[in-house]
């Protein structure tokens, strides 16, 4: 996954499928998630 710091727009999480799209969410050790949130951190 990955994240560009120049754009615009917030970045976007992905929806998993399954009752709650996004539980992957809840699996904060995961590559994935951390470069989600790093991404999210960096967006203003």
């Amino acid at each position: 996954m990955s994240f560009s710091n120049a754009t615009s727009s917030a970045p976007i999480a992905r929806k998993a499928d399954g009752p709650d799209p996004y539980a992957w969410l809840q699996n904060r050790d995961t590559d994935e998630v951390l470069d989600y949130l790093k991404a999210e951190n960096a967006w203003q």
